[in-house]
């Protein structure tokens, strides 16, 4: 036990040694290795196991069945718990702790009992020697059997005196029916049980000289920062989890040894290990770690903790495209900080990421998006991925902010307006002529366009029973609006209107605006005019008009886009 004059508080040490001296039957000192084992641990099984041994060894039985009790209380993995050496001990433990008190309290019964039997039987022994002695027979030799305690007659007498007088100390109360020192132990139980979890909170470390800790030891290699959420490779070495998340998105190897990050299953089949790829996000934080670091530094580690909540973002965002609700969004994602993006997307299990479209200005992308949601993912062999993804909720940008090349905001939903009770059959009336028009107009499109949108955006959603309380909505006004040749400020204007009345003008206006220029188009083309020519402007006119590709701004002309909202 040289180790324990190094480590005099070590736990495993203290509980091995009170083993020890257990078996040497030295059981006052493996009591004191007990309780300084459970000092340093106060939760620890083992050591209300050991110390309950150690209390039987001294006979106090008592206290060894509270802290068995204890012990099985603690044993959640049922390591000791459930073997049957454990309960035979407890058995015995019980054994000692009750039958003592009763053959004291049976004894006392029979001294307070108005009869004695035992006083009896001594004066019928007496006189019956005294009668063989005087009559001077020898019915009564050290042969025969049916002489003094042991003639049936005598012992059938003595029974039913015993009987009799059970009967009349239970009837009396003398011998009570609760028992008051099995109360009074499971009351200390439980006293002892509340008191252990009270305990569980505060834990008592040993003190350790703080010029022994080097905190360099703590650090990330990758980022020359102090681990946060510390992960450890198959091949031993420990990161940041986010820092190992990014060497990830460009190789699969041990940024320090270059070894492949890959797992060692092992089969059932002759022992083989099967190499199966590393996966971080069923990687555990080290926790041990963890509370190394809570405990030795600190202070460095609650600043790195703050640096970290600072930084982290609300929604990931992704600078593409106008998006809309319950309308389908197809991506190719090609570049690497929106293939991290995607990624971390999906592991982290939320399966969710807002989309922007992208201007110009100074802020490089529209204040408002649309949250979109990951139906499927198709990850292709050069690392690029295609998503199936459905708008579900609108946003505003609160704040903007970058992580690992992509960008990050904080976000508040936005919903629209709800509508007046008084104003619900207007709205209702305005909503089924656009509706009309809108079905119209999409029936007017040639097949081949047809097909590409139902390729892109699916078909157009059915009509809500109660549309009018829906948070963003009709679908079908998104799914529209999706399809239509307008530009794309116009679009993330009519996205951020929280008014569905305005919606469904602009809606309307537009499709008068398409079908109207649609008909002055036709009426001005003679076919005969245009036979034989290469190109007919009239007919590229009408082609370009019922297109629903957003290529320009002559399809939406900058001084028809005040129209369409009013």
């Amino acid at each position: 036990m040289r180790y324990l004059d190094l480590t005099p508080s070590h736990h495993s040490s203290l509980l091995l040694r009170s083993k020890v001296l257990y078996n040497l039957n030295h059981f006052q000192s493996s009591l004191a290795d007990a309780d300084n084992a459970l000092k340093s641990r106060p939760t620890s099984a083992k050591a209300y196991h050991r110390r309950a041994l150690a209390l039987t060894g001294l006979g106090r039985y008592e206290e060894a069945l509270i802290s068995q009790c204890l012990a099985a209380t603690l044993d959640v993995k049922m390591s000791f718990a459930a073997t049957t050496s454990f309960r035979n001990e407890v058995s015995r433990l019980l054994q000692r702790f009750f039958v003592p008190s009763m053959r004291s309290h049976i004894s006392a019964s029979l001294s307070s009992a108005p009869y004695n039997l035992e006083v009896s039987r001594r004066r019928r022994r007496r006189r019956q020697i005294h009668v063989s002695r005087n009559i001077g027979s020898s019915d009564c030799d050290e042969t025969n059997s049916s002489c003094g305690e042991d003639d049936p007659h005598v012992v059938h007498n003595a029974r039913h005196q015993f009987r009799r007088m059970l009967n009349f100390t239970s009837a009396s109360g003398t011998i009570p029916r609760t028992n008051t020192r099995l109360r009074s132990l499971l009351d200390r139980i439980q006293q002892e049980v509340q008191k252990m979890k009270r305990a569980e909170h505060k834990v008592n470390f040993s003190q350790i000289n703080p010029a022994q800790i080097d905190i360099a030891d703590f650090d990330c290699v990758l980022c020359c920062r102090t681990l946060w959420r510390p992960v450890v490779t198959p091949c031993g070495h420990t990161y940041c989890w986010v820092c190992l998340d990014r060497c990830m998105v460009y190789s699969s190897s041990c940024p320090l040894c270059m070894s492949p990050l890959v797992e060692q299953y092992r089969s059932s089949y002759r022992g083989s290990a099967t190499p199966i790829p590393f996966s971080l996000a069923k990687r555990s934080v080290t926790k041990f770690l963890e509370a190394a670091m809570q405990r030795f530094i600190p202070e460095w580690y609650e600043k790195r903790r703050q640096q970290e909540v600072d930084l982290e973002p609300s929604v990931p965002v992704f600078i593409c495209t106008t998006a809309f609700p319950h309308v389908p969004c197809p991506l190719f994602v090609y570049e690497h900080r929106y293939r991290l993006m995607v990624r971390r997307a999906i592991e982290s299990g939320e399966r969710q990421f807002g989309i922007v479209q992208p201007h110009t200005g100074k802020s490089r992308y529209s204040d408002v998006g649309t949250m979109l949601e990951i139906r499927d993912c198709v990850l292709l062999g050069d690392g690029c991925s295609i998503l199936s993804t459905i708008g579900f909720r609108r946003f505003r940008i609160l704040t903007r902010d970058e992580k690992d090349g992509y960008e990050t905001a904080k976000v508040e939903y936005i919903y629209d307006e709800p509508i007046p009770k008084d104003y619900v059959h207007v709205v209702s009336d305005m909503h089924s002529a656009v509706l009309r028009k809108a079905i119209k107009w999409y029936e007017s499109l040639t097949d081949d366009i047809k097909e590409e949108i139902l390729r892109s955006f699916g078909p157009m959603p059915i009509l809500e029973e109660n549309w009018e309380a829906v948070a963003d909505g009709p679908a079908w006004a998104w799914w529209i609006i999706a399809i239509l040749p307008l530009n794309q400020p116009l679009k993330v204007d009519i996205l951020a209107t929280t008014n569905l009345e305005k919606r469904l003008k602009a809606i309307g206006k537009t499709l008068d605006y398409i079908t109207g220029k649609l008909r002055r188009s036709q009426q001005s083309c003679v076919v005969v005019q245009c036979e034989g020519l290469p190109t007919c402007q009239a007919i590229d006119c009408c082609q370009r008009t019922t297109s629903t590709s957003s290529t320009s701004d002559e399809q939406t002309p900058a001084t028809d886009r005040t129209e369409f909202m009013l």
